[in-house]
């Protein structure tokens, strides 16, 4: 990478991890960060990160966790989604941050113990789509244990 490119990203970027391009020389949007309220990085058809099974962008897999799809939920309940997505947006802004998604789903589930652990993010290889598949644990109220 470049040395402006470089100063660029961390400057624009601080709290932002892994600036460096995939090995195929291409250049990458690609950023990983463990902080919640870190603004997200997007998945691009034309970077090679989010390709197959896409990149985690947000925290790591963790055992007990579970996937649900972004998609998904606004399809399955579509004014459960939009109530929501409205009070998460209230109580964490409008910036793409872990933070925001983690209430988000709190209030889906309508359970405050929810925790995102992790978000996988890549584009669909005929359309070049984005997908956001959330990573998080429930704990279970009567034995503590993680569903």
């Amino acid at each position: 990478m470049n040395k402006k490119l470089e100063q660029y990203l961390n400057e624009v970027f601080p709290h932002m991890v892994n600036h460096q391009p995939k090995p195929r020389g291409w250049g990458t949007y690609f950023y990983h960060t463990n902080s919640k309220t870190a603004v997200l990085s997007y998945s691009h058809y034309s970077d090679p990160a989010f390709d197959g099974n896409g990149a985690i962008i947000f925290g790591q897999e963790v055992e007990g966790m579970r996937y649900e799809y972004d998609d998904r939920l606004r399809q399955w309940e579509p004014e459960k989604h939009k109530v929501a997505w409205a009070a998460a947006v209230a109580e964490c802004g409008d910036q793409r941050t872990a933070r925001r998604i983690e209430s988000y789903l709190r209030h889906y589930y309508d359970d405050p113990a929810l925790e995102l652990v992790c978000i996988r993010t890549g584009t669909r290889p005929f359309d070049g789509y984005p997908w956001h598949a959330y990573g998080f644990t429930k704990p279970d109220f009567n034995t503590g244990n993680i569903i």
